[in-house]
Parts: C-alpha cells; sequence; structure tokens
C-alpha cells in the first residue's frame, strides 16, 4: 500500500493529470511532452517545497494522508494549467528535415549517462543522510547490506528515490531531445543542428556525469579508500601481542563465562544525570545491576568505549572485542562467508576452548550471514544455534521469521535452555548470546514490552534493558551463577539516525560495558573512569574477569582495563591511532588473513 501511494505521488497522478489536459485541449499539444513536464517539473518544484517544509530529501510517504494528496493534487493541477498556457505560445508539431544519423545513437547515450548521474547524486546522498556522519567502513558494509532482512522498511525507504530517479531522467531525455527534434532548433542549418545536437547530445551529459561522480565521491568519502590502498602502516606489527601459553595463563579453577553482544547499546541510552545524553534513563535495570558491577567509563560518570576503525558494525565490533583487532580485511565484511576466518589469530573462544571450556552461541538472524557462524566454528569450535538450525530441529514452524529470524525473547529463552544444559555437563562454559531486537531502524519492540516512549527506537532500547536484565537475575540465582562472570557489551555504535537527532550533537557517544561477577577484582580502584579505550580492550579485559593472569596486560591490540597499563589510545593518543589504523598493514594481511595458527584443540 505504502509503495502504491509513493508510486501515486511520483508518477502515475502527474501522468493522468497531463492525459486529462490533453483530452481537455482536444490533443492540441504533444502528449508525451505535457506528461515529460508534469513529471519532471512535479518531483523536482514540490520536493524542493517539501524538503523545506520537512527537512527531507525528496518525497518518502510513510503512510496515507489524504490531506497531503489532496494538497498534491490541487498543486498538480494548477502546475498543469501554467504548463498548458505556456504551451499555447509554442509550435512543437514541425519536423526537423536534417535530423542527424546520430541523433538515435546520442539519444541511448544521453539517457544512459543522465540516469547513471542522477542515480550516483541521488542514492549516495540518501546513504549519506540516512546513516549520517559515519567513517569509509560502515558506509561500505552498509551499501552491501540489507538494512533488514525480515521486513521490506529499506526497500520501501528506498523505493521513492528510484523511482524518481527513472521517473526525472526519462522526462527529461524526452524534453531535451524534444528540444533537439523541434523548435527552436528546426530554424537552424543543418551545419547548427549538427552542432547543437553534439552539445545537447553529448556534451552536456558528460559534464552532468563528471559533477555527479564528484559528489559521490564526497557522498561515499572515497578519499579514504584511496588513502588505504596507498598506505602501507606498521602500528599494528609494531604493537600486536600475540595470545600464547606463556602469556595467558588459566587459573586451576576456572570460571564460567556468559557474554551478551547486545545489538548497538550505548551507554548514550542512560540519563543525562547518569552520563548519558537521554532525556529519560533507557537503561534503569542495568543502572542498578551496575551497583555490584563494573563499567570502564570514558568520563567520571557512567560511559564505555571509544570508537576505533574498522570496527563499527556487528561482525567488525564481536573480532574487535573476542580478538583484540579491528576488522581490516580487504574485502566487504559480508562476503566473508566464503573463506576461512581470519585464520592467523588467536582469540577469546581459542583460549577457552584449548584450556577446556564447552563454548556455544545463540543468534536469533541467520549465522551464515557476514561469516558469523565460521568465526565462532573456526575459533573456539562453538556450538551454534540460529534462525536455520532452530527451524531445522523444529523449535521454530519452517515459515517463521521475526525480525532478523527470531526475536530476543526467544534467543534468551534458548539461552536458559542452554545453559542448564552445559551446566549439567560439569566442564567450565562460555556462552555467547547475540541480541538484534535494537538493530535499526527503529528497532524492534516485542509485544511484552510498553512502548511508554514516543520515539519507537527508545521503546525497543528500554525493553532490551528489561529482557537482558531479566536473564541476569536469572542467572545469578541459578546454582552455577555465584561461578559465572557475565560480560553485556554493545557490539558497535548505533546507526539508527532519527533517535539521536534530538539528542545533543556535542555528547561523545561510546560502546556500553558491564562486567558482574569478575574474578577477585578491586572495586575501589580508579582504573574505572576517565579511561580512552576501545573495543580490542574488551578481549584481554574479559579473560582478566575470568582471572586469567595476563603476562604484560596487553593482548592483540588491547589492554586489560583492570591494570595499570594505558591503552594504545592512551599512550599514542585518539588521533595517532585512528590515522594510522586508517590506513592498510601488510602484517595484518599476512599473519591474519593469509597466515595460519595452530589451534591446539
Amino acid at each position: 500500500m505504502i509503495l502504491f501511494i509513493q508510486a501515486l505521488h511520483i508518477f502515475i497522478m502527474p501522468m493522468v493529470i497531463a492525459l486529462l489536459a490533453w483530452l481537455f485541449t482536444r490533443r492540441k499539444y504533444s502528449l508525451t511532452v505535457l506528461m515529460s513536464k508534469m513529471c519532471l517539473y512535479s518531483n523536482i518544484l514540490f520536493n524542493m517545497f517539501y524538503y523545506l517544509i520537512n527537512r527531507k530529501i525528496l518525497i518518502s510517504i510513510e503512510s496515507f494522508s489524504a490531506r497531503a494528496t489532496a494538497s498534491y493534487l490541487v498543486a498538480s493541477l494548477l502546475l498543469v494549467i501554467v504548463l498548458v498556457i505556456l504551451e499555447n505560445k509554442k509550435i512543437e508539431n514541425q519536423s526537423l528535415k536534417y535530423l542527424p544519423k546520430k541523433f538515435y545513437y546520442y539519444r541511448t547515450w544521453t539517457f544512459v549517462l543522465f540516469t547513471v548521474s542522477t542515480a550516483l547524486v541521488v542514492h549516495t546522498t540518501w546513504l549519506s543522510a540516512y546513516l549520517g556522519n559515519i567513517s569509509f567502513d560502515q558506509m561500505l558494509f552498509n551499501m552491501k547490506t540489507p538494512i533488514n532482512t525480515s521486513n521490506s522498511t529499506f526497500f520501501t525507504d528506498i523505493f521513492p528515490f528510484t523511482a524518481q530517479i527513472i521517473t526525472i531522467s526519462v522526462s527529461f531525455i524526452v524534453l531535451m531531445l524534444n528540444q533537439v527534434k523541434f523548435n527552436p532548433i528546426n530554424r537552424l542549418n543543418k551545419r547548427e543542428i549538427k552542432i547543437s545536437t553534439k552539445v545537447w547530445a553529448r556534451t552536456v551529459p558528460l559534464i552532468i556525469f563528471a559533477i555527479s561522480l564528484t559528489i559521490a565521491t564526497f557522498n561515499l568519502k572515497m578519499n579514504e579508500f584511496f588513502d588505504y590502498y596507498a598506505s602501507n602502516d606498521t602500528f599494528i606489527a609494531d604493537n600486536y601481542v600475540q595470545p600464547t601459553d606463556e602469556n595467558v595463563i588459566f587459573p586451576e579453577k576456572k570460571q564460567n563465562l556468559v557474554y551478551i553482544f547486545s545489538e548497538s547499546m550505548e551507554a548514550t541510552f542512560f540519563s543525562k544525570e547518569l552520563g548519558g545524553a537521554s532525556h529519560a534513563n533507557l537503561l534503569p535495570g542495568f543502572t542498578e545491576l551496575l551497583n555490584d558491577g563494573y563499567n570502564f567509563s570514558n568520563t567520571d560518570k557512567l560511559g564505555g568505549a571509544l570508537t576505533l576503525p574498522y570496527t563499527g558494525w556487528s561482525i567488525a565490533g564481536l573480532v574487535a572485542q573476542h580478538s583484540g583487532i579491528p576488522f581490516k580485511i580487504p574485502i566487504d565484511g559480508n562476503g566473508y562467508d566464503k573463506f576461512d576466518f581470519l585464520p592467523g589469530i588467536t582469540n577469546l573462544g581459542d583460549l577457552l576452548k584449548k584450556n577446556g571450556y564447552n563454548t556455544s552461541v545463540i543468534l536469533g538472524a541467520d549465522g551464515n550471514f557476514a561469516g558469523v557462524s565460521n568465526y565462532f566454528k573456526d575459533h573456539g569450535d562453538y556450538k551454534i544455534a540460529d534462525h536455520n538450525s532452530k527451524i531445522a530441529d523444529g523449535s521454530l514452524p519452517a515459515d517463521y521469521n521475526v525480525w532478523w529470524g527470531f526475536e530476543d525473547r526467544k534467543l534468551f529463552e534458548y539461552g536458559r535452555e542452554e545453559m542448564l544444559e552445559l551446566a549439567r555437563d560439569g566442564k567450565p562454559f562460555a556462552m555467547v548470546l547475540e541480541t538484534a531486537d535494537t538493530h535499526f531502524p527503529d528497532g524492534f519492540l516485542d509485544s511484552g514490552c510498553p512502548a511508554n516512549h514516543a520515539e519507537p527506537y527508545a521503546n525497543s532500547i528500554q525493553c532490551a534493558d528489561t529482557q537482558i536484565t531479566d536473564l541476569i537475575r536469572w542467572i545469578q540465582e541459578q546454582p552455577f551463577g555465584k561461578d559465572t562472570t557475565i560480560v553485556v557489551t554493545g557490539d558497535h555504535l548505533s546507526m539508527e539516525k532519527k533517535y539521536f537527532e534530538s539528542l545533543d550533537a556535542n555528547y561523545e557517544r561510546t560502546i556500553f560495558n558491564m562486567i558482574l561477577n569478575p574474578v577477585n577484582k578491586n572495586k575501589n580502584s580508579n582504573r574505572y573512569h576517565n579511561r580512552e579505550f576501545s573495543s580490542v580492550d574488551i578481549f584481554p579485559t574479559t579473560l582478566s574477569s575470568l582471572g586469567v593472569e595476563i603476562i604484560g596486560n596487553r593482548l592483540g591490540l588491547g589492554t586489560d582495563l583492570f591494570s595499570e597499563m594505558p591503552t594504545i589510545y592512551e599512550e599514542f593518543g585518539q588521533k595517532e591511532v585512528r590515522d594510522r589504523l586508517d590506513k592498510r598493514s601488510m602484517f595484518f594481511d599476512n599473519e591474519f588473513i593469509y597466515g595460519t595458527r595452530d589451534r591446539g584443540y
């Protein structure tokens, strides 16, 4: 229905009105020209007014509005009256005697170039506006990633832009070729006609294409791409610490680990009084849990991890937090499901498996997406449960598909069942849960959660807080709870845009973290606040929370935040670290992507 409404406003209504005007004037004018002008001018002029009123790029009608449609209809009728009056002053039915043969080739050339040019400008501008001010690696990821695999939100958002590209392009080409074919060029001689044809049908499209390519380059931040492949920096080679049996020493009594990757969870969602930026505290459950837990903060209040290049989407955040390195692969991050996953690294799963842990991971989406299953299988030999496996084992109906697969409520139900089974085995276990309900756009609000806020995304965040807090309270009540460390982190900063538009633009957004029941940690240490750290520091910090001794307090590029050792941000400064990680590292390629290591299990 929404797509039909969008199509109605973009080209159906203008063409129908043009047809009626043509019939009403007894077919006195060119129907093709009248339709083309109506489509072209209505899309350009009306969308300009729409932008001035709503501050949105082009028309993106989300629901039917009788008032909006009536206003559009009246405006279209006024426009067609103006066009008919202007058309009455022209004579557009005289043929051109000296039409060049190359004209027909130019027609195809012009259409293709102008359509590509329009598409480049509109789509890249839309992508930049839709995703906000993000880095090139995040931009590349989202260009090749479905925003949501289970509904038509993304398609609905992009449809009006694609439809308008085609409508505007076709209308412009028809009018331009009409300019060449009819008045006033029919008063020129043959040589002048050829010159005019070349200018309109060859030179002008090339100029437009060059301009559009330049705009698209800036929109997509392609300069970062060129800078990356033109460099070879040694920062990773100079500072990477390889985990080994000599510098990672597990205790005799091993602690269980429950690690919850909470999609897009930020410290931003705390209230301003607590250290966040939200008008109301969206994380009351986490706030209460942190009375007995640990939160590493970039301020003297509640806070979180700072961003790091190549860690800004789900699989990249996962790699950073479990491996201590950015996800600097030279291909699309979502295409990594076809490869051995970073065979040269030793990560959290490898170390846990080697030291006798049973490992399990549950996610509500397709585990093959972005190579998540490969990552957990190749590093830690995790038992993997995802949307596909739950359908295959009969836990879900064959046609069950909610949000990205199955909702977080079911994720936590399956997680409880799996933890009880793991605990019965008697061995230490590591349970990873990867949520999805707070993914942009707008998040998913479970039917069991109230909608207390006007902004949909705020409701999904508070729902996640409630569900995760309930799960943690359940774990703490279990016999294995006293021997279990719980880590809750956001995987990356949220890519939701609308919610953050109302917040303080100067607030520094950070990735949420919480550690509960760590082994032998001093709650009164001053190392928890005013820290400059990132996702890579979560890797050694998680091991440390399990009572693992880390000789030198560093693994990968990360630092154990419980120690007195400075992080790479604190040692080198944020700007230098980011600038150098933005450059290509041959060490990374050769050691981690193309290298191999003996897992020892």
